[in-house]
């Protein structure tokens, strides 16, 4: 199901319920506004499931791309419902587009619940969903090397993404580290 369009029965916090065809369907809202939405109000919100083996939520939404990042990050290993929520509630589509392109590590950290793996994976994943750029196993493993090096993030994946994936480890490290340090004098 794409959309459901039906009346307002129910709102209690972020939970709102839309009666159809005479039944009732509860779905979880994000950025919910009350005085938004009235009691026996049509609507029309965008559905998504959210399903792991232990709970199965529906979540609705008022506008279709705010679904779309709600669902591409809950496909994201290790991210949950609530740390996508954490997420969409502290920024717009448009900036978390842009943090996602600039592979912006420290606003990703910012947000409550997430740390240094997560991080690295919803960029890995949605960078390379939005943008198109993968990360062969190679360019993966100079990463973390780096990374325990002590460079920046941010840095290591400027530089990562000009690397040519044939390159060997050895010198795709090598490429970098020079690479790396040209950065730092400038």
């Amino acid at each position: 199901m794409d959309y459901l369009k039906g009346k307002i029965t129910k709102i209690k916090n972020d939970e709102i319920v839309l009666e159809n065809n005479d039944q009732g369907f509860k779905f979880h809202l994000i950025n919910l506004n009350q005085d938004t939405f009235l009691i026996n109000q049509t609507i029309k919100l965008y559905i998504t499931v959210f399903e792991t083996e232990f709970q199965k939520e529906s979540y609705g939404f008022i506008d279709e791309e705010l679904r779309d990042a709600f669902a591409d990050l809950v496909q994201v290993r290790t991210v949950g419902s609530k740390t996508a929520i954490n997420i969409l509630e502290k920024f717009t589509i448009d900036q978390w587009m842009q943090i996602v392109e600039k592979q912006d590590f420290e606003k990703i950290l910012s947000i409550k619940g997430i740390g240094t793996f997560t991080a690295k994976n919803i960029l890995f994943e949605l960078n390379k969903k939005y943008f198109h750029y993968e990360m062969n196993n190679k360019q993966l493993d100079v990463y973390n090397a780096l990374e325990k090096m002590g460079y920046k993030k941010k840095e290591i994946f400027s530089v990562i993404k000009l690397l040519d994936p044939k390159l060997n480890l050895e010198e795709m490290t090598k490429i970098s580290l020079t690479k790396l340090s040209q950065l730092n004098y400038e």
